[in-house]
C-alpha cells in the first residue's frame, strides 16, 4: 500500500462507506469491473458488499466475486445487497474468509426453472432507482421554490 502513488485508478478496500473507495492510485494490477467486492474486515465494514462497475485496484481486505454468467449491473447490485445482510456478523475477531463464504447462504428470487431470476432482479433495481430519482427531483424542486 505504501508503494502506491496518487493516480487515476480507484483503490477499493474494506470501507463501510463510499462503495469501498479508499483512494485513487497508479498501479499495473487492475481488476475488471462488473464484479462484487465483499469486505473481509476493515473500518467497521466487514460483511458489506458493493458492486464495482469500473476497473479498479483491490487491496487484501476484500474478496472479489466474479459472476459465473453474464448478469446485469442491477442483478449484481441486488446480490451485493443480499450479501450485505452479513454486515455485523463479520468483524476483526471473525473476519469474512473463503471458508466462511462456502457456508454462506443468501436468498434470491428464482424463476420457474429454480435458477436465479436475473431479469426480476434487474427490473427491481431499475424500479428502485427510478423511485430514488423521483424523490431527488422532488427535493430539488422544493429547494428551488424555497420550501
Amino acid at each position: 500500500m505504501d508503494a502506491l502513488n496518487i493516480g487515476m485508478t480507484p483503490l477499493i478496500s474494506a470501507k463501510k462507506t463510499d462503495n469501498g473507495l479508499k483512494a485513487f492510485v497508479t498501479t499495473a494490477k487492475l481488476r475488471n469491473g462488473n464484479v462484487i467486492t465483499w469486505n473481509k474486515d476493515g473500518d467497521g465494514g466487514a460483511g458489506l458488499a458493493y458492486y464495482q462497475r469500473a476497473d479498479f485496484a483491490a487491496d487484501s481486505h476484500i474478496m472479489v466475486l466474479i459472476p459465473k454468467t453474464c448478469i446485469s449491473q442491477w442483478a449484481c447490485i441486488f446480490v451485493a445487497t443480499m450479501l450485505s445482510q452479513y454486515y455485523g456478523i463479520f468483524g476483526h475477531g471473525r473476519a469474512n474468509s473463503l471458508q466462511r463464504v462456502g457456508k454462506t447462504r443468501i436468498l434470491l428470487p428464482v424463476a420457474n426453472d429454480d435458477k436465479p431470476d436475473w431479469e426480476y432482479m434487474k427490473q427491481y433495481g431499475k424500479m428502485i432507482q427510478a423511485q430514488q430519482v423521483c424523490t431527488y427531483l422532488d427535493y430539488l424542486e422544493n429547494r428551488v421554490r424555497g420550501k
